[in-house]
């Protein structure tokens, strides 16, 4: 399973934005991109912390965080002077779980898969320039990683992250793969070599595999898991050790296996979601979402 990648707001991300659409309120976005400094590995910060993550200056950054502060949104250490996610992010995420709807599904497949073969097993999406696991599962005898639902990995070297990009056009994916700038990340050349050969073991046996591309001595199989009347492709992924988790056997055996899960929830959440309504939108990724005020 690939390793948690810590996504940092990009500097001036919101005011560009602003720059170009006159109904963004750059303030709430500036207010979500110190939220989303806060990780599972980041869980506390300082605001020179939050200021140097986001690019913001520190005045602004002592503004919204009080205001995230007295919304609870955010929780303030006085003797560390740190802040902290506050329960209102806790309960913004347990709405968000609720609209995914068909969660409770998902969970009995992700542990047969897990337990079957040793590993551990993830639902996730695509959120920003990684894959928000969105539920997972691990088998007890596989070394426990530091992932859970939350984190998010690599999109451009996990397999969870390859399955998103399998799942796109060519021209989408050579225009999402300059945005990520992968060419010129540590060793670009050869991972884009990877990520081509990726492509066309899709296109062959319906999965990717990755195998220590992420993390060493961890190899993993990922598909696109695609729902009837969602826009959004949701994707299935399983790792585990490479002693375990060889090349041969997760061609064999555990990428098949995987690739028949994805096209039976495909099915069984289509019927969930047909019979609870039309979706109401997408669970992560979501860079506006329109609000009435009170």
């Amino acid at each position: 399973m690939p390793k948690a990648a810590a996504r940092e707001p990009k500097e001036g991300e919101a005011q560009e934005e602003g720059a170009k659409d006159r109904q963004f309120v750059t303030a709430l976005a500036r207010g979500l991109e110190i939220l989303r400094c806060f990780s599972l590995n980041r869980r506390e910060l300082t605001t020179v912390e939050i200021a140097a993550m986001t690019g913001l200056p520190q005045p602004s950054v002592w503004r919204l965080s009080h205001t995230l502060i007295e919304c609870g949104y955010l929780l303030s250490d006085p003797a560390s002077r740190k802040l902290s996610v506050g329960p209102a992010v806790l309960a913004l995420g347990f709405a968000a779980l609720g609209n995914l709807g068909f969660a409770d599904a998902v969970n009995p497949y992700l542990r047969r898969i897990a337990e079957r073969f040793g590993g551990a097993a993830s639902l996730g999406q695509r959120e920003r320039d990684g894959v928000l696991l969105l539920q997972r599962w691990q088998a007890e005898t596989m070394l426990t990683l530091n992932l859970s639902a939350g984190s998010t990995v690599s999109l451009s070297r996990s397999a969870i992250g390859w399955a998103h990009l399998a799942a796109l056009t060519e021209k989408e994916r050579a225009k999402l793969l300059a945005e990520l700038k992968v060419a010129e990340q540590e060793g670009g050349p050869r991972l884009l070599e990877d990520i081509a050969r990726a492509m066309a073991d899709y296109a062959r046996d319906g999965f990717v595999v990755n195998c220590g591309k992420s993390q060493a001595l961890i190899n993993g199989v990922s598909v696109p898991l695609r729902v009837p009347g969602r826009r959004t492709v949701y994707l299935l992924g399983c790792a585990g050790a490479a002693t375990d988790f060889t090349e041969a056997k997760i061609r064999a055996e555990i990428g098949p296996t995987l690739r028949d899960m994805a096209a039976e929830l495909s099915v069984l959440i289509g019927d969930i979601t047909a019979a609870s309504g039309p979706a109401s939108g997408d669970l992560a990724g979501a860079r506006r979402p329109s609000a009435r005020r009170k």
